[in-house]
Parts: structure tokens; sequence; C-alpha cells
């Protein structure tokens, strides 16, 4: 709902309160007031410079605001009031506060507004029009002391205001009415207390005042006086719209009255003949009476022709009751009036809808025979995308006519959405039809009349109002944090990424997520879709799901799509939050697209090994030896570092690169001295750091690379550990003891420790035999080991190897002993 969009302004302003409704306390009249109101008996609408309405949240009152009223957006709040403008027996309605937002706007000395309040002619005519007021105040603590006489148009009672922040209240100036006798229209000698029993007026003329004033002006139904301030101020203030329409406000000049002239009260219509015309014109605010007279039941058929605006029709009884009307009050829903009538006098009354004038048009009114029922029970249901018709069957008809437009009520003839089985109407045998090609978020409009053998249609069936249910898209669920889709399969560094969503239920919400890889990302949602004049919302949260930003209008488009823009986006996991604006949206399809980009990535200063990028650099230098237990204090200082090292083995070894950061980007790779790759670390767990084992003497490189994005590392150490294989223990000896085996060999450099097994085999597993100490194997701290708890009626055979961190020794000459047996055995 933006101010470019003219049209939906326009609908706004006739139809509803532009505003998006929330519930909220209000704002405060006066600084006295103490009235609390829960937060729901309020409501707020927001009015732009081209007016509207604002309306309450049971829609009883309402302000309507003329264009231009305001030079900016205006929030107007309407409150439910507990107190009452009058004893509890004579206030109508209760009471509404006004207020406005910002505060400081105020209404201009040549502008007001209309105050209204919703009501039936039943109820209307329950008090009477002259027996009730509108009342103001603008004090909180006063009485409702200022009083106006109201006026009833098209369902609202209604008076204009110079004010519009205060309280308004709608009052009776009489008790109620309670009269016994009360209960119907029905009137006896005795219900002389019974208001509703008195002379029955033509409705059509309300007398005429007296002349109207200085200062005043005199409005074309000849029955009311406004004050000439009120004169083309954009908001109409007769009841017949002619201070708005009048001439005067653009200079020019009108059509002269027709023939037919007086005919604006029932009692002055002329009679129209039956099927022949009759050419009139509409001065602006005027109106034309006619009568027409059917002596049996007939289907009556009235039209009005124009060749620029025609006027609006109504039809009533002899008794003044409306019977049917062409026009909704603020748009002509139909172009003519057709009625099956029983035998009587009837009244058209032609009108512009919009109070200007009508140069001339022919009115016509026609009768004819009354066809047959139509068929009944015309339901509708959904099956895919089409939308499947079904009635009960009519006796008599020997096929059906299927009939679907674009307007309630007809005509069904459709100008822009055809279905796929072509134009109305669409004949068939079956009592099913099936109707394909409708668009989701448009409402179709269908009947069907039967056809007897002849040819011959019947009346209309009931109308069906035809609206496809939106398709959901493709990554339902996705309407949580939990269940959100992925934007991408893999994490992004940077691109432009788009996914199709619907919003295909009221209130659907989307969630996406996003993996954000960059240093610092640049980044930009938006939503976009076929339909120009949808309306989104759109939220942008962190991986705790915290909201970062929120937006539902594309500036830089100027649509009602949205657009997040945001800088500087750390690494991390996001999530979009994508729906229709409000909880009764629905969306066909949209699209969200999301663009990254990422900032420079950092760079630091190179450390002191390099330059170190290749294994030329570092093959005949001296501080590029890495040596064991030794520490090199590195960095990837920007994108696209590699760091290496030279390492030397003096004999077969164990070894470890490790580096201080475990970040799962960085990685080890081992080369030989021809620069071909022995081992890598990429891709495991721990990427960090590299083991391998039994490498042999010689020269190696080894290389440390980031694929993390960014790759810069501020700083990490690098260190190797070596681990040379021991030799193999000498001189293993053994001494039996009672169910004893001690054990002694030869001291062995470099070892930290060593391994004793044992076994009944010497040709082992050495894991079969189990001293008190444990099963084979275990492990001694020193050259030295004694075993108890061995079986005395077995050899025991033993080795032993040595250990130094990680690597072993092989295992040393097998010996083998029997324990002695303990004494007394």
């Amino acid at each position: 709902m933006k101010i470019q969009k003219i049209i939906p302004w326009m609908l706004c302003f006739a139809l509803a309160a532009c505003g998006r409704p929330s519930t909220n306390a209000g704002s405060d009249l006066g600084s006295n007031d103490s009235t609390e109101t829960a937060a729901d008996n309020s409501q707020e609408s927001v009015v732009p410079v081209t007016g509207g309405q604002a309306t309450s949240h049971d829609g009883v009152f309402s302000i309507v605001f003329s264009p231009l009223t305001f030079d900016q957006l205006v929030t107007v709040t309407i409150e439910k009031l507990e107190d009452l403008p009058a004893s509890e027996t004579r206030s109508v309605f209760g009471a509404y506060r006004v207020s406005l937002s910002p505060d400081t706007v105020t209404l201009a000395e040549t502008k007001t507004v209309r105050a209204q309040f919703a009501m039936t002619q039943e109820g209307v005519d329950a008090i009477g029009i002259t027996d009730m007021r509108v009342v103001v105040r603008t004090d909180a603590e006063a009485g409702f002391a200022t009083q106006q006489e109201p006026r009833f148009l098209e369902g609202q009672i209604w008076s204009t205001s110079s004010i519009v922040t205060a309280d308004f209240g709608l009052i009776r100036t009489t008790e109620p009415n309670t009269c016994e006798c009360n209960e119907d229209s029905s009137c006896t000698e005795s219900c002389d207390c019974d208001p509703d029993c008195g002379d029955n007026p033509d409705p059509s003329e309300s007398g005429n005042p007296t002349n109207c004033g200085d200062g005043e002006f005199s409005c074309h139904s000849g029955d009311q006086c406004i004050p000439q301030i009120y004169f083309c101020d954009g908001l109409p203030q007769c009841n017949d719209g002619s201070d708005e329409t009048d001439n005067a406000c653009d200079g020019t000049a009108g059509p002269a009255d027709d023939a037919f002239e007086p005919d604006n009260t029932y009692n002055s219509a002329g009679t129209i003949t039956l099927g022949e015309s009759q050419v009139h014109t509409l001065p602006a605010g005027d109106g034309d009476f006619v009568k027409f007279t059917i002596e049996t039941r007939q289907e009556v058929l009235v039209t009005a022709v124009s060749n620029f605006e025609r006027p609006a029709l109504t039809l009533y009884t002899e008794n003044h009751s409306q019977i049917a009307s062409t026009s909704d009050g603020f748009f002509e829903s139909g172009q003519n009036l057709n009625e099956v009538l029983d035998a009587g006098t009837y009244f058209v009354y032609a009108f512009s809808a919009e109070g200007s004038a009508i140069t001339s048009y022919s009115l016509k009114v026609q009768a004819s025979d009354p066809l047959l029922p139509g068929p009944q029970n015309l339901t509708v249901s959904y099956s895919g995308g089409a939308a499947v018709m079904a009635w009960t069957a009519l006796e008599g008809a020997s096929s059906y006519n299927v009939y679907y437009g674009e307007m309630p009520g007809g005509p069904y003839e459709p100008l822009i959405y055809i279905a796929t089985e072509g134009m109305p109407p669409l004949n068939t045998e079956a009592t099913t039809f099936s109707l394909n090609g409708f668009p989701s978020d448009y409402p179709i409009y269908a009947m069907v009349r039967g056809v007897d053998e002849n040819g011959v249609e019947t009346y209309a069936s009931n109308e069906v109002n035809i609206q496809v249910p939106l398709a959901s898209d493709m990554f339902e669920p996705d309407n949580s944090f939990s269940t959100a889709s992925a934007l991408s399969t893999e994490p992004i560094y940077s691109g432009t990424y788009r996914q199709a969503h619907s919003s295909h239920v009221i209130d659907d919400q989307d969630y996406i997520r996003l993996e954000l890889t960059g240093w610092k990302n640049n980044i930009t949602i938006t939503t976009t879709g076929p339909d120009e004049w949808s309306d989104t919302e759109l939220y942008l949260y962190n991986d705790s799901q915290g909201q970062l930003a929120y937006n539902d209008q594309d500036e830089v488009l100027g649509n009602s799509y949205s657009r997040i823009e945001m800088t500087d986006l750390p690494a991390g996991s996001y999530y979009i939050m994508a729906r229709g604006y409000g909880s009764w949206s629905t969306i066909g399809s949209y699209f969200v697209d999301v663009n990254v980009q990422v900032s420079a990535p950092p760079s630091g200063t190179p450390d002191a090994f390099e330059s170190d990028d290749t294994i030329a650099e570092v093959t005949d230098s001296a501080i590029h030896l890495l040596d064991t237990d030794a520490t090199q204090a590195h960095s990837i200082h920007q994108d696209g570092d590699v760091d290496f090292a030279r390492i030397e083995i003096t004999s077969t070894s164990d070894i470890t690169i490790r580096a201080s950061v475990e970040s799962s980007g960085l990685f080890v790779t081992l080369f030989d001295v021809d620069g071909t790759e022995v081992a890598t670390s990429k891709g495991r767990e721990d990427s960090y750091q590299l083991s391998q084992t039994n490498l042999v003497s010689g020269t190696y490189f080894v290389s440390m690379r980031n694929e993390a994005i960014p790759q810069f590392i501020a700083a990490y150490d690098l260190s190797l550990t070596v681990y040379v294989h021991p030799e193999i223990p000498s001189n293993l000896q053994v001494v039996a003891g009672e169910d004893s085996l001690s054990l002694t060999w030869d001291a062995v450099t470099p070892s930290t420790s060593y391994i004793v097994q044992y076994s009944y085999s010497a040709a082992g597993p050495f894991e079969t035999v189990e001293a008190t100490q444990g099963s084979s194997p275990l492990s001694a701290p020193e050259n030295n080991y004694t075993l108890n708890g061995l079986p005395s009626d077995a050899r025991t055979f033993i080795c032993v190897r040595a250990v130094n961190g990680t690597a072993q020794s092989e295992c040393s000459e097998v010996i083998s002993a029997t324990p002695l047996a303990a004494s007394g055995d």
C-alpha cells in the first residue's frame, strides 16, 4: 500500500481505512484522562496525503478525511472508551477517542472531517434521525457539551467536525420508546404512544429548509444548507454530494433540465411506458424518478444508456422500499436492473453515482414473461488447478449453460481471464463441469442456467465465487528456523542466488538458511515477483535467531516488495524469513534473491620466514630448517600465502608436524626430496597436524595451506616431533624364582619405555599367558621386569621391544624359562 499505487489508494479511500491495523492503547486526550482501555479496544489507521478513512476496531465509528487534509502521512488512533457520552439509556454506541500521530499534526481552519457511525436503516427508523445527535468533547474531564445534528446516508449517521482530536459519541435526545404495543409495524388506536404510528410521508420529500443564510451553501436537493467554507473542500457535506460536484467547482456549465422535470421525488415521478425510451438529463446533484405498472408477474429489465457516464439506477416498491440498485455507494456494480416482480406499481430512481452531471441518457423499462426457476445448490470444489462446479439436476432441462465472469452478479463476459474450455456460455448435459486455467489469486464468478429442448434458458442458479487455491512452493514445510530451506548446498563465498516461493495460505512464512564464508560480506536481499502490486515483508536473523534487519518497502525500486542491504557481515550462519505483508496476505508466486559480495580479505605483515612459498625457496636455507622439538612462528598473512619448511631425518623415524591453530581449513602436506607428495592432512578433522610412521632417513619438505575463507591467519606456531626407531634390546636374561621370572636386558638409547611380551610358544603370539601383572604385552619403564603368578609346570617364552614415543624396535631374541614351584607345593 504505497503512495505510488494510485488505483489501490483510491480503493482504500473508497472502501476502508488504508492503514495496517494493530492494537495499542492509543494516545491520551489531555492531561487528566483517567479512562483505562484494553489494548484490543483501539485501532490504528494510516492516512496519507491523498485522504482516507480511519475506523474503530469494532467497525462502528469512523473518521473520513478529504484529500490534502494533511501534508504528511498521519497515524490515526481510534479508541473505544468505557464511559458513555450520556446516560446509559440514551447512548447509542458509547464513546470513541480520536488521536493523531505525530501529535504535532493539527487540522487546518479550512478543513473539516466527517465523523460517522455505521447504522442500518432499521436502526435509524427505530430512533428517528431527528432524535439523534453527534456529541463531542475535547476535555476528558468535561461532559459532551458540543452537539451536532446528524444526517443519514448509505448506512452512516454522520456530521462534519472542524476538530479531530476529541471524543465522539452518538446519543438519542429522547428516552427509548417503551410503548407496550411497539412490536411490529402495525398501528391501532391503542398504539398512540408508538412513534412509528404516524403519517408515512414520502421519504424523498424531507421538506424544504428556510432559505440558506449568508455564509451558507444551498445543496441541490433543496433540503439542506451547509457552511460556505465546506463548499468544494474535497469532502461531500451535502447528502446529495452537490457541494463537491456543483459546476462552480470547475467553472463549467452543466446540462439543462430535461422535459420531465420536476421529477426528483416519488410524488413528482412521471410514468414511463413499458418498452419505450425516455431521454433525460442529470444536472449536478439532480435525480430522476419514474414509475411504471405491471398487471401480472413479469421479468423487468431497466436500462440506462449514455455516450459517456451512465447513471446509477435504484428500483423501489410502491411503498418506497428498495428492491435493487446498480450502485454499492462507491462504484457502479452493474449496468442494468433485472428483477422478477409481482403485479403492481414500481419506481425507478436514476442518479449520478459520483454526483457529477450527466448530459444525456436514455432510460427504458421492458417487461416479459418470467423464465422457469434455475438450477439449485450450485457448489464449487477444487481438484488440482481445476474448479469443479456441481448442481442439482433440474427437471425439464435437457442441458445446462455454464457462465462465468470477473464481476459479481455479472455481466458474465470475461475480459481478462478466459477458461481453457472457452468463452461462456459453455454447454453440458451433465450436472458437473470443470473450469481450468484460472489464476489462483483472482476471483471468478460463475452461475448455471438450465436449457430445455427448444434452447430456452431458465433463470440463473445461485452464484459461486471461484478462487483456485494457491499451490505451495517446493520448499515447504519451511515455516520455522528448524525447517528452513538451504539457499545453497555449499557454503557461500560470493554470488547471486534465487528461490521461488509462494505465500499459499494466510500468514505463510518462508524461512531460508545461508552460510556465509567471507571475511566480511556485503549482502542484498530482495523480494520480487510477477505481480507488481504484491506486498511482502522481509526479515534477517543471525545464527542465534536474533533479528538483524526488517523491511517491507523496496525504496530503491519504489514498490511494495522488500529490500534489505547490509555491509560487513562476518562469516557465519544466517536466516531469512519472507512472507506476504500482514497476517491476511497470500501471494501466488514471488522470488527471494540474495546477492553476496565479499569485502577485501584481510592482509597482515609477512612473517620472518617469508619468502617461503615454494620448495625451491627453502631447499638450501638454514632458517627454513624445522628442527625436532623446535617451534617456528608463522602466519598466513594474505590469501594465497603458503608456508614451506624443510626437515632432515637421519634415521628411520615416526614424525608429527603440528600447527598451533586448530582450523579446519589449515592443512599440512609432506613432500619427499623430489617434491613428490608423501602424505597430507587435507580433509581430516584434525587437519592442522600430520603424523607419518616409518619415515626413512633423508630430506623432506612440509607446506602449510589454508582453504578457509578468508585464508588469513594472524599467527600460528609450527613444530616438528621426531621419534627415531630404537635399536633392538640385547642381552636379554631371565632368572627363575618361585612362581616368577625376573628379566633384565641392556638399556637402549633413545627409548622412553619397553614392551615385555610372553607366551607358552616360542612362535607366539605372545598374548596367551596372563601373569599377575596382566596379560601380554606389558609396559616396562626400565630395562628390567618381574613376572609373577606364572605356572610352574610349563615353559614361558619371552621377548622385549624398545619404545621411543610412537616408534618401536623389533622384538629381541626369544628366551624361555620355567618358574620354580612354591615351597610346600
